[in-house]
C-alpha cells in the first residue's frame, strides 16, 4: 500500500522494501525511508537515498546487482526495473526453499 507515498518511484521503493523483507525479514527497516514532501530537489534527494537503501538491502540478500542500478532504476529504464524484480523474486524463493 503506497498512500504515504506520493510518486511512482517511492511506490516502487515502498513494494521492494516489503519483498526484500518477506525474503529476509529485517532487512530492510522501513523508518529509515526518507517520506520528504519539500521541494524537487529535497524530493529527489529523498528518492536516491531511499532507492540506494533497497539497491543496497538487494545486494545484501543476494541478489547480482551491479552499481549503476540504483541510477537506472531513478532514470526510469525499464529493463533494469524488471530484472531487478525478477533478481528480488528468484532470491525470495530460493530463500522459501530454505
Amino acid at each position: 500500500m503506497c498512500i504515504i507515498f506520493y510518486e511512482p518511484l517511492n511506490c516502487f521503493v515502498y513494494s521492494s522494501s516489503n519483498l526484500i523483507n518477506k525474503s529476509v525479514p529485517g532487512t530492510v527497516d522501513l523508518r529509515a525511508l526518507s517520506k520528504v514532501r519539500g521541494s524537487s530537489t529535497q524530493r529527489r534527494e529523498a528518492i536516491e537515498d531511499n532507492m540506494t537503501l533497497v539497491v543496497e538491502s538487494g545486494r545484501a540478500i543476494g541478489c547480482p546487482i551491479s552499481d549503476d542500478t540504483a541510477q537506472k532504476i531513478i532514470d526510469k529504464d525499464p529493463t533494469t526495473i524488471t530484472n531487478f524484480l525478477v533478481d528480488l523474486v528468484r532470491v525470495s524463493w530460493r530463500m522459501q526453499s530454505l
